[in-house]
């Protein structure tokens, strides 16, 4: 009797260019896991394997469309910067991490920051504050993790995978596109509210940069407003959307008449 082929399992690679270490690291922690396990056989996809040249849409959106409806897990992973921003994220990460999340569900998705010393020629205000939103919305919305060294993220990597990928074989994550009701009303909250975050950074980074920034922190701020202004256009500065998109309390609702 032929065995049964191993299911195969795409795991997506998100992050910036800092942290290539890291990259291939998940890699090397694929490999391992597929050589101790019969299970499942686990890919990589990243826009270095599953890009190819397009034009027509803005580059991310080029490249959501082409990895992140192949992956079925996410690892995302970020240190001294975001990333480049997009039209409707503040870096392609993050770009890449709501779209498997809108389009996955967020539990396959999984979130690392490094927190080792930046190196002084890295240093750059307005990335570390851009960085600073990320975790602030990020713990909003869920659980992620921190290491130090290409070593630790390696370990951690390979038993929250394992994990991960268990689950993922059992059934246990709902189908994609499936999401739960109050993720959806939350979901114009979280984004107003990691704008409003942008902005007051950005606030605070003009009243304690030198002189010489304020060139970028000028343009930075003026990018927070423009985004500011999409919200207000789209109606969700209006009291009318707020009581839309947020969840009623529980036992508000009227009773029926006798």
């Amino acid at each position: 009797m032929m065995a049964e082929p191993a299911r195969r399992i795409n795991v997506g690679i998100a992050s910036s260019d800092d942290v290539a270490e890291e990259r291939a690291a998940v890699l090397r922690v694929l490999e391992r896991w597929n050589a101790g396990h019969s299970s499942a056989t686990l890919n990589a996809i990243s826009w270095e394997s599953a890009s190819v040249p397009s034009l027509g849409d803005h580059p991310q959106n080029i490249l959501n469309k082409l990895i992140i409806p192949r992956c079925q897990l996410l690892v995302a992973i970020c240190w001294s910067r975001l990333g480049t921003p997009t039209p409707t994220a503040p870096s392609d990460t993050v770009d890449e991490i709501n779209e498997f999340i809108r389009l996955k569900g967020a539990g396959r998705a999984m979130l690392y920051f490094c927190t080792r010393s930046v190196p002084h020629e890295r240093i750059y205000p307005i990335g570390l504050a851009r960085l600073r939103d990320c975790k602030a919305e990020m713990r909003s919305r869920g659980l992620y993790w921190e290491y130090q060294s290409v070593e630790e993220f390696e370990r951690l990597l390979y038993e929250h995978l394992d994990g991960k990928v268990t689950e993922f074989l059992a059934g246990h994550f709902p189908p994609p596109g499936r999401r739960g009701k109050t993720d959806s009303l939350n979901a114009p909250l979280l984004r107003l509210w990691h704008h409003w975050l942008r902005i007051n950074s950005i606030l605070s980074l003009m009243l304690h940069t030198h002189r010489e920034a304020w060139s970028e922190v000028r343009a930075e701020f003026k990018r927070a407003l423009a985004l500011r202004s999409k919200l207000r256009r789209a109606g969700w500065f209006t009291l009318a959307h707020y009581r839309r998109a947020r969840p009623a309390p529980r036992g508000s609702g009227r009773r029926g008449g006798r």
